[in-house]
């Protein structure tokens, strides 16, 4: 048996882990609000909200994969005590680059206009105009954020034994700080502070997280850290074959796909049921990521009872997902009826904003909960199943997590 002090290091060790927790979880606050004012950003170029969004979602999320896929290979090749320096780093150039986003988005608008001049307005080149110059801005940080996990993933992990649990902390950590996001930006930064007050204020906390990071990074080597004895139970890798890893990689780039289905398609009807405010939207965004915070957490809890049977696991949860959105279908035309009924409860003493606000969260958070729990598991089974070296651990998060990305862009655009 393994006590505290051997799995958690020294007391000192442990603050730092707890540090590092916090600068990933900043890493996924930051994330989302700047997905959030871009759109704004882009509403004003683009003079369309609908599209704005779309070409934020994919260029955000293309982005992303594009960091997972390119920094994974590069983590492999740095050392282990170098990685969390080049997570500061990463961090600190999102927020520099953040804080230039105003200055390139005119810059892009007064592109567009010197060359939008050879095209009639309204013309499919113009709009594909719009798309180029918007996407160029947005695609750099965004890309830079993809390879913030490759890095932070091989800070953690000491061998292949830890994969499935520290991503699973690592995702849930991260989605926690997007949950942030999402409410702080629509309902704190935004009427408080204006776009440009936002956009400033995430790119310093970008920057504090790097600083943070890389002050922990120079006084302290990841192996002192993180260093601990192997139990005498650890666990033994679980065997599959090709065709079951060529499935899980499959699979999880159509479950990002379907789960960009599924919250279009929750958005579009909660909009009709709760309305199409800025703060609908960002309760229904928060509620979504809330599931999958809350999934990664339930295989953190678990992990050691799925340990050995990741791929059934894995299965399980495609499955659960499918059954379970095929059985509720025809109780939706009654979630109307329920809001209400919830809706006059939670205003029923007096007009209260904030109590139908928290209502609204809870109700879009009970019909998402199971399908998102189980997306939130997906990802960090699919990573131990296909992570059989720790030498290859920064490709293999990287590759799953970009799959998974592209799947979600593929799946948003169709």
């Amino acid at each position: 048996m393994l006590n505290s002090r051997n799995i958690l290091g020294t007391p000192l060790a442990y603050m730092k882990k707890i540090q590092l927790y916090g600068c990933f979880f900043i890493s996924g606050t930051c994330g989302l609000i700047y997905e959030v004012l871009w759109s704004r950003y882009l509403a004003l170029f683009i003079g369309n909200t609908t599209y704005a969004h779309a070409i934020v979602l994919a260029a955000f999320m293309g982005g992303l994969a594009l960091g997972n896929y390119i920094f994974g290979r590069y983590a492999d090749l740095s050392p282990r005590s170098r990685c969390l320096s080049a997570y500061a780093k990463l961090e600190m150039a999102v927020g520099v680059y953040a804080l230039a986003t105003p200055v390139l988005f005119l810059l892009a608008r007064k592109l567009f206009v010197g060359s939008g001049l050879l095209f009639l307005p309204g013309s499919p080149m113009s709009l594909w105009l719009k798309l180029f110059f918007s996407t160029a801005v947005i695609l750099g940080p965004s890309t830079l954020m993809g390879g913030t996990l490759p890095f932070m993933a091989r800070v953690f992990i000491t061998d292949d034994q830890d994969v499935e649990r520290e991503t699973a902390a690592l995702y849930a950590v991260n989605s926690l700080g997007a949950v942030l996001g999402s409410l702080g930006s629509a309902f704190i930064l935004i009427p408080w502070l204006g776009l440009k007050g936002s956009l400033i204020l995430a790119a310093l906390l970008n920057l504090t997280a790097g600083v943070l990071a890389l002050g922990i990074a120079h006084k302290t080597l990841p192996e002192k850290i993180f260093s601990k004895q192997k139990s005498e139970q650890s666990r033994v890798p679980e065997e599959v074959n090709q065709t079951q890893l060529k499935f899980a990689l499959a699979a999880i780039g159509v479950s990002g796909m379907t789960a960009m289905f599924y919250e279009l398609a929750w958005f579009r009807f909660f909009a009709l049921t709760l309305g199409s405010s800025t703060y609908s939207f960002a309760l229904m965004l928060a509620a979504f990521i809330s599931g999958i915070t809350l999934g990664s957490a339930v295989l953190l809890s678990f992990h050691k009872k799925v340990a050995g049977h990741s791929f059934l696991a894995l299965v399980c949860c495609q499955l659960g997902i499918g059954l379970f959105m095929s059985f509720t279908l025809l109780g939706y035309e009654y979630l109307p009826y329920v809001f209400g009924v919830l809706k006059r409860q939670a205003t029923s003493n007096a007009p209260n904003f904030y109590a139908f606000e928290i209502t609204k969260y809870f109700f879009c958070f009970m019909v998402m909960i199971f399908p998102t729990i189980l997306f939130g598991m997906t990802l960090p089974l699919t990573t131990a199943l296909s992570c059989k070296q720790i030498n290859n651990l920064g490709k293999t998060i990287g590759r799953v997590f970009a799959v998974n990305t592209i799947g979600a862009v593929a799946g948003s655009l169709i």
